[in-house]
This record gives structure tokens, sequence and C-alpha cells, in this order.
């Protein structure tokens, strides 16, 4: 770090584990385990109070095998490797449930068999969200999308839909590919002031969204412009945000 704090050396690391559904159209036919462990080193500024960008080499390895499904599914074990640049900033008042605010985040990645990667791909990935309040109520806007730049990015790294507050009327992940895009709007009242030390409050609201993907990795083909919409409640405490709640499409 500098004697002026703008500029910083980051090394970084962690392992991790999720779960993946694989879809052909409405139906789940196999959920993948996906294990990684990545390490990178960035250098970065810091972009006063505004946020922070950061570039730098990365090394992840991957290994996904089917945990539930056909056992002749293809498992995955591959080193993507390459160059990765972020940039985000934040100017909301809250993390989960902003009353003012803005905030864009953004990441570009250049997969290279030159840094050791299995294979060439680029991926590019943005976000904005913005909110307003009268009183009690605020409007939260929300628009993201991303894309492989035609590049043949692997399944690992797919962009998702579906699942609360991301299409909310489908099941979690139900759309996986290469391209897509996404917004949001959600309206949110806070119902119940929580004391500081337990959170922002509760709150009642709904939202509005649209999605649309493509490039899919089932092999079929976009299924156009999908819609959703959600009503819940919400609570921002000490622990995170919590969510009670029901879509439709």
């Amino acid at each position: 770090v500098n004697e002026a704090g703008r500029l910083f050396v980051a090394p970084y690391g962690g392992i991790g584990r999720q779960t993946r559904d694989v879809f052909a159209g409405d139906d789940k036919v196999a959920s993948y385990l996906v294990g990684s462990g990545r390490v990178g080193l960035d250098a970065g500024a810091a972009l006063g109070t505004w946020g922070q960008l950061r570039v730098g080499p990365v090394w992840t390895r991957v290994d996904a095998r089917v945990d539930t499904g056909s056992p002749v599914l293809p498992s995955i074990k591959q080193t993507t490797a390459g160059l990765r640049a972020v940039l985000f900033v934040d100017q909301t008042d809250n993390a989960f449930f902003a009353r003012e605010g803005f905030g864009v985040s953004a990441s570009a990645y250049a997969a290279m068999e030159s840094f050791g990667s299995a294979r060439d791909y680029q991926r590019v990935e943005a976000l904005f969200r913005g909110a307003k309040s009268w009183g009690p109520h605020t409007l939260n806007l929300s628009i993201s999308g991303g894309t492989d730049l035609g590049s043949d990015m692997p399944p690992y790294e797919a962009f998702m839909l579906g699942g609360p507050l991301r299409l909310s009327g489908y099941r979690v992940g139900q759309f996986t590919g290469r391209e897509f895009a996404f917004g949001r709007l959600m309206y949110y009242n806070r119902i119940l002031p929580l004391p500081d030390l337990l959170g922002s409050g509760v709150y009642a609201g709904g939202s509005l969204e649209v999605g649309h993907i493509r490039d899919r990795f089932d092999g079929r083909p976009s299924p156009g412009t999908l819609w959703s919409a959600s009503v819940f409640l919400g609570a921002d405490t000490f622990a995170g945000p919590g969510y009670l709640g029901v879509g439709g499409s």
C-alpha cells in the first residue's frame, strides 16, 4: 500500500463448493457438485470513498461431477487462468435494502493458455443498481448483463437466471447461457424499524423482473423475453438479509 493508501497490492485465495442444477426445459435432470480452488494477485487503486479498481492474474482449479442424475454425464476437471479486472462503486446507504444512492460493478476476465488455462475464452459482466425513497416508500432499480464475446465460454462459467428476485417465477438456475440481460424494479416499504444493534428493519414489497438469455448450455433455443413478479417480506438484520415471498411468471 502506498502512503496515501490509494494504491495497493492484494494477494487472495479460497476454496469452495456449490451445487448447480441441470435442466431440460422445466425439468431438472441432474445436479452437479462444483468444487473450486482459487489464488490470485491484484494490483488496485482505491477510488476515494467511491470504490475500488483491481487488475491482476488469477488461477482457478475446477472439479465438477454429477451428484444426482445420469452417471453418463461428463465430469469436468480443468484449470482456468488468466487476467481479471474488477470495478466496484457503491454509493448506497444499505447493502441489501438501499433507500438512497447507486452502485456499479463490472468485471472482465480473459482466460489464456499462456497462463496455464485449459482453453482461451473471455467473460464480461456488469451491474447497475439505484434506489430512491419518498418517506417509507422505496423504488430500487437493477440492470445487469453479461457476455462471453463469442468465445465459447465453458459451462462452469455460465450466467444463470431463475430463482428469487432473479426471475422469481422460475426455478433457481433454470436458465444458463453465455449471454444474458436482466432488469428488476423493486418496491418496498419499511413497515417495522429495528434497533441499530439488530438491523435496519422489516420490509414489505414486490418486484417486476424481465430477463433474456442466449447461447444456452442445454442446447435449446433462446426462450425469448422472460417475465416474473414477486411479493415478499424481507428483514435486514445483524445476521444478514432474510426473505419470505412468492413469485410467478
